[in-house]
């Protein structure tokens, strides 16, 4: 199912064709509470014969502002490598920086950060090597690699590799490194939490570069 507008607390996107079943057929669209521009994304991408005109509004302009930057391409992956976002960053920025707000929130809620501090700097050891190639001591001795094989080229393939890692190490031996973040039941929810989160995150970030 393709998702619509960005990634939203709130979020009409799953129900946005149940929505447009009400909307008559006129010269001008008006999304007035426009929030996460999933209706407008749905109406301008499925109803645009219906329509010559369609009018998003919303009353945080950052979020606008968003919204626009990803229609222009901004977020696009062949472009765009998401630069680690801190706790500290996160909660001075989610303000004034929709991105930061909206992507970088536990459940889009905009309001508490992505991950708890007893995995962060393990999540940022991996987002360093899955986006940019960089391995520090810990990434190194979680992958037991500095370069990433053959099989894993793109951001996706990257994280998927990382997940059947995990789901390795769930089914025989925690590296001793983990032992620190971790114990067995930990690493058994990591494991969900590498799938839920991982998956998420880049379902965001696609999410930005479909409004392109």
């Amino acid at each position: 199912m393709s998702e619509y507008g960005l990634p939203y607390m709130g979020s009409k996107a799953k129900i946005a064709a149940s929505i447009a079943l009400n909307f008559p057929k006129a010269d001008h669209f008006y999304d007035l509470f426009g929030g996460g521009f999933s209706i407008s994304h749905y109406m301008v991408e499925r109803k645009s014969k219906n329509y010559k005109h369609f009018h998003y509004n919303e009353i945080k302009i950052d979020v606008v502002e968003l919204v626009k930057d990803s229609i222009e391409g901004k977020y696009n992956y062949d472009i765009f490598k998401p630069e680690w976002i801190s706790r500290e960053k996160f909660l001075a920025d989610k303000e004034s920086n929709a991105y930061i707000r909206c992507c970088w929130s536990f459940g889009n809620n905009q309001k508490t950060y992505m991950f708890g501090q007893d995995i962060e700097s393990y999540k940022k050891s991996m987002h360093q090597a899955v986006i940019f190639d960089d391995f520090d001591s810990l990434a190194e001795e979680v992958l037991g690699f500095t370069k990433w094989p053959s099989i894993a080229k793109t951001i996706k393939q990257k994280r998927f590799y990382l997940r059947q890692l995990i789901e390795h190490y769930r089914k025989t031996k925690i590296p001793k490194v983990l032992h620190q973040y971790l114990n067995l039941q930990q690493l058994q929810q990591l494991e969900q939490l590498e799938r839920l989160q991982g998956l998420e995150r880049l379902q965001r970030l696609q999410q930005l570069e479909q409004l392109q």
